[in-house]
């Protein structure tokens, strides 16, 4: 059993969660989990290039739906959701979480590699940015699994609503009128 089926399976019995009949959240949460844990196995075998890499594609994956602006929706979504855990106001966490994502598509787009000494190709992340986006990821499951457990008691949003729901808070912000606390109450965001 790979890491990231053994990280999934302490999930679905850690929340009492019932993958027989998953819900399009849960599928989220189990496709994050995967790619978290597929992270775990890279960072073990001292890939943190890659490890970071798997971090950033699993909350891509959670938090964008089909054709949406890839790297304006994973920022503003991710900062709603994570900057007041953070300790930060709405902008700053964007600014934050834009930057580890352009780290991201430097990676993927560009290359931006390094020889290492073995002769290898490495590019060069730190073990900040690599942290950041472990934290950052593990936020958004742990959101995830909040929001589906009020899915599977029956009256719950779908992905969709949820995603345009913090579509809706972040354009408030960008408005200069941050939403109320009922959202996050609504939204299970901590």
């Amino acid at each position: 059993q790979s890491s990231s089926d053994f990280i999934y399976a302490i999930i679905i019995e850690e929340y009492g969660l019932n993958d027989d009949r998953p819900t399009e959240v849960l599928y989220a949460a189990k496709s994050l989990s995967r790619f978290m844990g597929k992270a775990g196995e890279l960072l073990f075998e001292n890939r943190t290039d890659e490890a970071f890499l798997h971090h950033m594609i699993g909350i891509e994956i959670a938090l964008v739906r089909s054709a949406d602006a890839i790297g304006k929706v994973v920022s503003t979504r991710l900062a709603v959701l994570t900057h007041r855990k953070a300790n930060k106001d709405y902008l700053s966490q964007k600014k934050h979480v834009t930057e580890l994502y352009q780290r991201r598509s430097q990676y993927v787009h560009e290359g931006c590699i390094k020889p290492t000494h073995e002769g290898e190709a490495q590019w060069e992340i730190n073990q900040i940015s690599l942290d950041e986006a472990s934290r950052l990821s593990m936020e958004l499951l742990m959101w995830l699994l909040r929001v589906n457990r009020k899915k599977e008691e029956g009256h719950g949003p779908t992905i969709n609503d949820l995603l345009k729901t913090l579509d809706l808070m972040a354009s408030a912000y960008e408005a200069n009128r941050p939403p109320d606390d009922g959202f996050y109450r609504d939204l299970k965001i901590e």
